[in-house]
């Protein structure tokens, strides 16, 4: 499900608000946004500094804050 989320991230250039991510509990939710979260940081540390890639996952890690998950 991580994966899934963060390629509508990735490929389909969604933003965070645009993606509802449903589980059954609310501990599954924390921990899938912190694994979205270390996935996004990831991704963030392999993009280049001053790359767009870097503009919009320190976008992304922003808006995770509130995503609904």
């Amino acid at each position: 499900l991580t994966e899934r989320y963060l390629s509508h991230l990735e490929r389909d250039g969604a933003a965070v608000s645009e993606v509802v991510a449903v589980t059954f509990t609310e501990r599954a939710a924390r921990e899938m946004r912190g694994r979205i979260r270390k996935a996004a940081a990831d991704r963030l540390r392999a993009a280049g500094p001053d790359s767009d890639a870097a503009t919009t996952w320190r976008r992304h890690l922003r808006d995770l804050e509130a995503a609904p998950i």
